[in-house]
């Protein structure tokens, strides 16, 4: 792969972690434009996941440069439509087609990048991916509270949808590499992979809970207008916390290293939910650490279960976590009080704990029946 294409990608992956989180910093203007509670908002945070579902479903079956060109245009049209929007059914539709195809370029990106390159180079190819991804999602909340200064919200998704229109335009010719397709068909059968499966999506359900709904959270409890900078120190932890796991995963098993990020962020969640301004600014910061390591760890897991041609289904079950619990956040914050929305989050890491001992269990129980064959 020619290193132009190869930072061109790099490009692609740092615009969709920017637009990731698009919505948590500008949640308060959005609100008060179209009138909406803390319900319907939530509702409103759950279609750009939603969105996502079949984009990467549909990046698996079939994915080249010119289908990620056509990404590129359909996030700038979603993005178009959210800037024009008059009422929240619009700005919900070009959210949710926005997903869609962030959804495919997200997951269509990686591909075309692993198959791109040797197998010795593919690992330090998909991580220097993904850390474009995270200087996106750090970077984007900064960006957004530029304009939140002047009391904006809609030159942020416009500018967004100008940035992935010029990359559309400005495409770097090259030829197509060929995606291998399963040919086995079906689902795995393990156990032991399916509760993983129930991991990620617990998983990505917190991490989407928090980060969509931090910003918020903070301005209404402690009425904190810099609330911007605790999702950007957030990110900033998940991504140094990702670095420090590299060096240090081969001393401890996947398993413990699960266990122990999970009950961290577990504490600091509830820390952060029940707590006066400065613990809970304190603790969602610390949260962040205990995120880091947990996606990549169940990955590496399941692939090792189930070959890695059932990323996409894992990866899947992460966003169905993200599409649902972040609405749920919003109808448990409306119902029974914020801090108890937020704590939907420290709920879902220990039903990371509980999956991921359970997935002990039953490999071990799979085990001894393979020797009994």
């Amino acid at each position: 792969m020619s290193e132009k294409l190869l930072r061109f990608y790099n490009l692609l992956m740092f615009l969709s972690g920017m637009v990731m989180l698009i919505l948590g910093p500008i949640l308060d203007f959005v609100m008060r434009d179209y009138g909406l509670n803390k319900a319907t908002a939530g509702l409103l945070s759950m279609t750009y996941m939603a969105g996502n579902i079949p984009g990467m479903l549909l990046s698996s079956r079939k994915v080249n440069l010119d289908a990620i060109r056509g990404a590129c245009f359909l996030i700038a049209f979603s993005l178009g439509l959210m800037t024009v929007a008059p009422g929240s059914l619009v700005f919900a539709l070009g959210f949710f087609t926005a997903g869609l195809a962030a959804g495919f370029l997200f997951s269509g990106v990686a591909a075309m990048a692993a198959c791109a390159v040797s197998e010795q180079e593919r690992g330090s190819c998909l991580n220097k991916l993904y850390g474009w991804l995270a200087i996106g999602v750090v970077l984007g909340p900064i960006y957004s509270s530029l304009w939140q200064g002047f009391g904006l919200w809609r030159p942020v998704p416009a500018s967004y949808g100008l940035f992935f229109l010029c990359a559309a335009l400005f495409f770097p010719k090259a030829e197509n590499c060929k995606i291998p397709v399963r040919q086995e068909g079906g689902f795995p059968k393990s156990t032991q992979f399916w509760l993983l499966c129930a991991a990620l999506f617990f998983y990505v359900g917190a991490e989407s809970a928090v980060s969509v709904w931090v910003v918020k959270f903070l301005l209404d409890q402690f009425q904190i207008t810099w609330s911007n900078f605790v999702l950007v120190g957030l990110w900033v932890n998940i991504t140094l916390g990702r670095f420090l796991l590299a060096r240090i995963s081969r001393k401890y098993a996947n398993i413990s290293l699960l266990v122990g990020l999970s009950l961290w962020s577990t504490v600091f969640i509830f820390l952060a939910a029940f707590s006066g301004v400065i613990i809970s600014v304190l603790s969602f910061l610390a949260v962040g650490f205990g995120f880091s390591g947990i996606y990549s760890l169940l990955i590496e897991e399941g692939s090792k279960i189930a070959g890695e041609s059932s990323i996409g289904i894992l990866g899947t079950s992460g966003v169905l976590g993200a599409s649902i619990t972040t609405g749920l956040v919003g109808f448990i914050a409306q119902s029974w009080g914020f801090s108890w929305g937020i704590a939907l989050g420290g709920f879902l890491t220990l039903g990371i704990i509980m999956a991921v001992l359970l997935s002990r269990k039953f490999a071990s129980e799979e085990a001894r029946g393979d020797d009994r064959c």
